[in-house]
């Protein structure tokens, strides 16, 4: 009988994918497993034996890959592995809700089992579920287990959840210093805590009454110790006397000696040196080119402004007035078509451009806590116009261009490892689109290749790692700036090439656009005034240069404008997100250069203070 030939068709020969096989085929794994069929391992819990099997465990965790591996090299004539796990202070019905995990990727986290689970996915090696663990224990930071959290975490090895729980502390100390936690630290760990730069307070004399505080909960033992912890962690030039003698008059009469020991030395240690607390966001620039008119080159300049009371001020924290920026160190390597990005409370510039027109693969940090640049690991892949945005711990470079190739590649850099990982390709390469990131979802949008502009719209998932499709927008354009606030994300900007033949050159800007993730629509905003850019010639007003999300406002950064008195100024858009208002601002001592790449940064208000002094 001759045989039908199925290739001849024309049509070329697809993969075969049945989603749900793998799903299948995990629970038919199962329903064996709790059956006890084709168990070949035995994991011990003091007097439990739970039968297990070894291929599943082996793949799903390092840990037991290992233990197994070395289990059948000593008992090779044993058809059954044993793996004692006791000594690691897993219970059983720890292991049996992992177990249930590893075969159907589901398990319940309540707070009453999350330590238990997350310890023991550290002490397995079963990095997913510890990372899902770490997503619900972020959830859970509130004022009355913070301080349990920040320990737990840097215990078992969470430096986002620390991270967290940290700025948590910081930004909400007045609502910590009453919880039981707080009440029962010990007095070094108490001490590390009031010594912090960062916590946002009005006044010394909130820390002056969390010890107060703290003491009143054992005053026979404490008591001694209040005046060594207000002589370390109080900073009294700060403090306003007529506020300090209202207060102190709460806790304990004037009879008292730790009353008078305390007086004494807070009203008359005023000749410390004024150390700031708190931060400040602030807006940096960084980077960028001269004119050519001034040779074109490249910067490696670091420049901050500071955002205060709806206006953009340099050289104006604490009382200091300062006519000038804040210049912050320099980067190592000049840079333009650079990405910027905040991740983690420190700053990472990453690829470009730089002289020579060498494209760089090179990255570094900026940490304002010690206000110096750290070379940190190179991308795999050189690139520069593309699109830097950060997820959490990571930060991801998407697409761009190296030598005139478009690319589709986007890698992930992991800021605690230190690391950059390849991650999916886009489906489509373009040059300068713009990205945003929704509940942990990047959204990749418009952009260019060679002569075709693109209003299209990908989406990736960062926690399956996948690509998806998602609505166009209305215009097609390239070059725009995007900022995403409270589910929606703000695309301003853009332009492309009209394309009435009489016009030839003529660029088209494009109007505001917003997207709503819970709709799923796009919607156009004629209402939103965007930069005009003066200096370069362009008189419409929808031009920007770059965008910051910076507190409870979205700001627009124009091109150079000539300002009253003949020199150049920047002009910026402020929109603000509770009022719904815009205004327009100028800085009339902008950076040197321009083409610079910009975004919001807090850093401590101590580091503005000495920078203002300099």
């Amino acid at each position: 009988m001759d045989q039908t030939n199925f290739t001849d068709s024309g049509q070329s020969n697809n993969d075969f994918c049945h989603e749900k096989h793998a799903k299948k085929l995990l629970f038919a794994l199962n329903q064996n497993r709790i059956s006890k069929y084709f168990c070949d391992g035995v994991v011990k819990i003091h007097n439990e034996s739970i039968p297990v099997q070894r291929c599943v465990l082996a793949a799903s965790s390092h840990y037991f890959k290992l233990a197994f591996e070395r289990n059948i090299s000593t008992q090779e004539e044993e058809s059954t592995a044993f793996i004692d796990i006791s000594t690691l202070g897993i219970n059983t019905r720890t292991f049996m809700a992992i177990l249930d995990y590893i075969y159907t990727s589901d398990i319940e986290l309540l707070e009453e089992n999350i330590q238990d689970i997350l310890q023991a996915a550290d002490l397995l090696l079963l990095l997913d579920l510890k990372s899902r663990c770490c997503e619900f224990l972020e959830s859970c930071i509130s004022s009355h287990n913070c301080l349990g959290i920040l320990e737990f975490s840097q215990q078992y090895s969470c430096p986002w959840v620390h991270h967290k729980a940290e700025t948590f502390l910081d930004e909400n100390f007045g609502q910590v210093i009453l919880s039981d936690e707080f009440l029962q630290l010990p007095t070094e760990r108490l001490k590390s805590l009031l010594q912090r730069d960062t916590l946002h307070v009005t006044s010394e004399l909130q820390l002056l009454r969390a010890i107060l505080l703290w003491t009143q909960v054992d005053k026979k033992t404490r008591e001694q110790l209040t005046f060594n912890l207000v002589k370390e962690c109080l900073r009294p030039r700060n403090i306003c006397q007529e506020e300090f003698e209202e207060m102190i008059k709460a806790f304990d009469s004037e009879e008292d000696s730790s009353y008078r020991i305390l007086t004494e030395y807070i009203m008359t240690a005023s000749n410390g040196i004024v150390k700031p607390r708190g931060v400040e966001n602030v807006v940096v620039f960084t980077g960028g080119r001269l004119s050519y008119a001034e040779q074109g080159k490249i910067l490696s300049d670091v420049t901050c402004y500071v955002r205060k009371n709806n206006q953009l001020v340099y050289g104006t924290v604490d009382g200091y007035q300062e006519n000038q920026p804040f210049k912050l160190p320099p980067m190592s390597v000049p840079r333009i078509g650079h990405g910027a990005v905040e991740c983690g409370g420190c700053l990472y510039v990453v690829g470009g451009q730089t002289s020579g027109d060498q494209v760089l693969r090179s990255a570094e940090k900026y940490d304002p806590a010690t206000n110096r640049w750290y070379e940190i690991a190179p991308m795999n892949q050189a690139r520069q116009n593309f699109q830097l945005v950060a997820v959490d711990d990571k930060i991801y470079a998407i697409g761009g261009e190296y030598n005139s190739e478009i690319l589709v590649s986007m890698e992930k850099y992991d800021i605690f490892r230190n690391e950059w990982e390849p991650c999916p390709d886009l489906k489509l390469g373009r040059l300068l689109a713009c990205a945003a990131v929704v509940d942990k979802k990047i959204y990749v949008i418009g952009g260019r290749n060679k002569d075709t502009y693109y209003e299209v719209v990908e989406c990736y998932d960062t926690r399956n790692e996948i690509w998806s499709s998602a609505p166009p927008m209305h215009e097609r354009r390239w070059n725009a700036r995007s900022i995403a606030v409270c589910g929606d994300i703000f695309v301003f900007g853009g332009y492309r090439p009209t394309l009435c033949p009489s016009n030839y050159g003529v660029l088209k800007f494009c109007q505001t656009e917003v997207f709503s993730t819970k709709s799923n629509k796009w919607s156009l905003k004629d209402q939103f005034p965007l930069p005009s850019d003066g200096m370069m010639g362009n008189t419409n007003h929808n031009y920007v240069h770059d965008a910051v999300h910076h507190g409870n406002e979205i700001c627009l950064i124009g091109g150079f404008q000539r300002g009253a008195n003949g020199g150049r100024c920047l002009q910026i858009q402020v929109l603000d997100l509770d009022t719904g208002t815009w205004l327009t601002e100028h800085i009339d001592r902008p950076p040197v250069g321009g083409y610079y790449s910009c975004c919001s940064l807090t850093v401590p208000k101590d580091l503005l203070h000495n920078l203002a002094k300099n």
